[in-house]
């Protein structure tokens, strides 16, 4: 028997008077699916969900927990060989409370449900407006169907541990057309699912009518939310959502999306959102939202964006996160659709109306001086006359190409009160060794946080600024002379250093893969100071060296810092990129055979400074 509930035992005089019946039906239903197949119950409401054939399948247990309409039902799977049930239809809709368990199966798979058969349907729908509450699914693999991967329409409803759009072994090409799981109930937990590939969002909570807590106060946590179409997680119209320690990357739009009017009071919380194909976290249209403590970097767009949308959007405080290395600001207080730094405007004035988070003006850094372990930054805020404000201070090994942000490792933050004319001064220092781009932001009283400020080195930043080869008529073998510059482009003095020059057969620079020609010393050099220009002589390798490719086009350029002596804010920018500008042309023979000509080709380094270092031809 596939039913045990107590059922069997009742009486035929309990049947034809009635008496007890319904406390009978509040027991415990549960069926045991013992086969993967999915023929219907033979008769339904009997109590044993059996099929014509005598076996228990997922359809016919959910056919009569239907039926039987107790108060609370278990589905658990005993399943030998396949695990795989491949609906033909569309399975019914739960309309009790319910778990289904898929667990228990041997050998540490899970059950899953394969919807390539079932036609234009979802996976699971899980309740009922008005039944069905409290249900959970879990240790499920729910894939391919047409529609959603899981429907919840009751409230308090758990989905956990289970795959959605990839089977047990995480196959890729399996995702279901539309969500993942669509959530249109309060009080649901997502907990602990794999949601990965689906066509358009992985997980959505959709109020799409506006209904004042249709989808409330639910909780989407410790998900991992990959490769959907859309956005990864999806919050429309809905308050108080707790979205805590999910892994959301590579989507094909948002991380995490924060949308509409009703869209208040969610905290977004500890999430790792990477690599998606717009931004990272999205407020779009809501208020007094949270966002604190995610790691959001290396998103196309920005890594968490306001946008007012038509809506107020004041009050999204965001602190104590990592940003970095994203496409766009770090913070993008989006002003009437147009997305960059949103100035500074006199005395704050600015409204929600105006852009996301009323356009908090951002704080400006004068210094940030690093002392051993501490580093000591100090600056400003023009803001609203006699308000507090929190101001949060972060470093980064790399900044926004616009100069601000962005705020990769937190180091702490002040509180200020600006003056009647709203200006205030700071001065703060914190433990620190990382040497890098220090940024601010501030956030009022009412939890409206800036945009970054710009960034400021705390130590040296060694750049080459001029490179000039000597031309003539050079051959393999001849030596030549280089005049060259260097200049400290930090905020703190750099020690002496080494420069290297290297012959390259393309334009792009490196000790590694190019042949080291010399080196020349580079004095220390205070913040911002540029060297006296110096000459070193460099000799070509003669034309039987095995570097030489035939009469071609070489290269010569310069390694600033090249020995790694002196510790600085940007590693990456001691080399050239290959970033022609103008050129000078010098006749060169290689083998003896042929004149080549040659061009000297100009860069210019990040500072906007004129560098040549690339010694090379058409």
């Amino acid at each position: 028997m596939a039913c045990s509930n107590g059922f069997r035992a009742i009486s035929s005089w309990h049947a034809v008077h009635g008496v007890e019946l319904l406390e009978e039906r509040q027991l415990l239903a549960s069926f045991t699916v013992n086969s993967n197949g999915d023929e219907p119950d033979a008769n339904v409401g009997d109590g044993l969900a059996e099929t014509a054939g005598g076996l228990t399948t997922l359809r016919a247990a959910l056919q009569e927990i239907n039926a039987l309409n107790d108060a609370s039902n278990t589905v658990t799977f005993s399943l030998t060989g396949s695990v795989v049930i491949s609906p033909q239809s569309s399975l019914p809709f739960i309309e009790e409370t319910i778990t289904i368990d898929g667990n228990n199966i041997p050998d540490g798979r899970r059950v899953e449900i394969d919807g390539i058969n079932a036609g234009d349907t979802s996976g699971l729908f899980v309740g009922t407006e008005f039944s069905g509450d409290q249900s959970v699914v879990t240790g499920l693999a729910i894939y391919r169907f047409q529609r959603h991967g899981i429907v919840v329409l009751a409230d308090g409803v758990r989905v956990e541990d289970t795959h959605v759009g990839t089977d047990s072994t995480f196959s890729n090409g399996l995702g279901n057309g539309s969500n993942g799981i669509l959530v249109r109930a309060s009080d649901v937990v997502i907990d602990d699912n794999e949601v990965v590939g689906n066509i358009e969002h992985g997980i959505y909570i959709a109020n799409e009518d506006g209904d004042s807590g249709l989808t409330d106060d639910g909780i989407v946590e410790f998900n991992t939310v990959r490769n959907n179409g859309a956005h990864g997680i999806r919050i429309f119209a809905t308050a108080r959502t707790f979205v805590f320690a999910n892994d959301v990357y590579d989507n094909g739009k948002r991380g995490v999306s924060v949308e509409f009017l009703q869209g208040g009071n969610n905290t977004i919380r500890s999430n790792t959102v990477e690599g998606n194909g717009t931004d990272g976290i999205v407020i779009d249209g809501g208020r007094n939202n949270t966002v604190v403590f995610n790691d959001a970097f290396n998103n196309s767009g920005a890594g968490v964006v306001v946008v007012p949308n038509g809506f107020s959007s004041g009050g999204n405080e965001i602190s104590r996160n990592q940003i970095y290395d994203n496409g766009e600001l770090g913070i993008e207080l989006e002003e009437n659709g147009v997305r960059g730094v949103s100035l500074n405007d006199p005395l704050d004035s600015d409204t929600s109306s105006d852009g996301g988070n009323e356009l908090q003006n951002f704080p400006f850094i004068s210094s940030a001086s690093q002392s051993g372990s501490t580093l000591t930054i100090i600056g400003g805020l023009q803001s609203a006359p006699s308000s507090t404000y929190r101001i949060e201070f972060f470093i980064s090994t790399s900044i926004d190409p616009s100069g601000f942000g962005e705020g990769e490792q937190f180091l702490g933050s002040t509180n200020v009160t600006t003056m009647t004319e709203g200006d205030v001064n700071f001065g703060v220092s914190f433990g620190n060794s990382i040497l890098g781009y220090v940024t601010a932001t501030a956030t009022d009283a009412n939890d409206n946080t800036s945009e970054f400020s710009q960034a400021f080195a705390n130590g040296p930043d060694l750049v080459g600024s001029l490179l000039d080869v000597q031309l003539g008529n050079l051959q393999a073998g001849d030596t030549f002379a280089v005049d060259f510059r260097v200049r400290n482009s930090g905020t703190a003095g750099s020690g002496a250093t080494t420069a290297s020059f290297v012959l390259s057969q393309d334009a792009f620079i490196s000790e590694f893969s190019d042949l080291v020609l010399g080196t020349a010393a580079v004095a220390g050099l205070g913040a911002g100071a540029e060297s006296a220009t110096s000459t070193v002589n460099l000799t070509l390798p003669p034309s039987t060296d095995p570097f030489w490719q035939g009469n071609g086009t070489y290269f010569v350029g310069m390694i600033v810092d090249s020995d790694g002596e002196v510790a600085e804010v940007d590693e990456s920018n001691n080399s050239n990129e290959g970033l022609g500008i103008d050129f000078d042309s010098v006749d060169v023979t290689v083998n003896g055979s042929s004149d080549v000509k040659r061009d000297t080709i100009g860069v210019v380094d990040q500072s906007g400074n004129p560098f040549n270092p690339i010694f090379g031809s058409p």
